[in-house]
């Protein structure tokens, strides 16, 4: 498959196959993403929506709000868990053109997170190709000269002051125990995507008062990757 065309991979136990011919897939979705894949205009949508028309299906495309509507035949949905046991959940992996099709939206129970790492000698060749080109095209320039400025990058990511399942901590006290264990200046970012209630900004600030070494900004990743000592997430 070209560098360009959208990459996925399906969990072993995860399929459609016992679908009858005259079923419907909706797609439950953002509303922008709904207009997006509706106008023909999503790439990775349109190939998955035209392998299971060519299968004989009908699909639709449905938005939805804060939650995914209660179930209602076979499904597909955006980062969410999908509302029955005839859905499957999608996401992007990062970065495009890279997508997962799972049971589950919990990435740590996905078959991949629970796999044991076993590279294969015979794609060493193969593997360091794919990371050269990929390399080179998320960072450019940015890190064939990494260096260790003497400061530590902290990427932060949504719900500050919660302590989700997946997490050992909130990314809040994420900061706090990086603060007391390390004497480096410390970096936090706020994600340029997500979107923080006022809450979660006084709470940053007030951390940010009262440490010195701790610096808060949004973005600058490629910046901060090629200079930080280390990263902690």
């Amino acid at each position: 498959m070209g560098q360009g065309q959208p990459l996925l991979r399906i969990g072993r136990k995860h399929s459609f196959a016992c679908m009858d011919k005259d079923q419907t897939v909706t797609f439950y979705m953002e509303p922008e993403l709904c207009e997006s894949a509706q106008a023909g205009k999503h790439n990775f949508i349109g190939k998955v929506a035209g392998v299971m028309s060519r299968a004989g299906l009908a699909v639709r495309f449905v938005p939805f709000g804060r939650n995914v509507p209660e179930g209602n035949g076979w499904s597909m949905s955006h980062i969410k868990s999908p509302p029955d046991a005839q859905g499957l959940c999608f996401r992007r992996v990062y970065h495009y053109p890279f997508w997962q099709i799972e049971n589950s939206a919990e990435r740590w129970a996905w078959d991949v997170a629970q796999a044991a790492f076993e590279p294969d000698p015979a794609e060493t060749k193969e593997t360091a190709r794919f990371y050269g080109f990929w390399q080179n095209r998320l960072f450019g320039e940015a890190l064939q000269a990494p260096r260790r400025d003497g400061f530590i990058y902290v990427p932060l990511q949504g719900k500050l002051t919660e302590h989700r399942p997946f997490q050992i901590c909130s990314p809040l006290e994420m900061v706090e125990h990086c603060l007391a264990q390390t004497i480096q200046p410390v970096i936090a970012t706020l994600h340029p995507n997500e979107s923080y209630d006022r809450g979660e900004i006084a709470a940053l600030k007030k951390l940010k008062k009262a440490h010195d070494r701790l610096t808060v900004q949004t973005g600058g990743m490629e910046v901060l990757l090629a200079g930080c000592d280390y990263i902690v997430t």
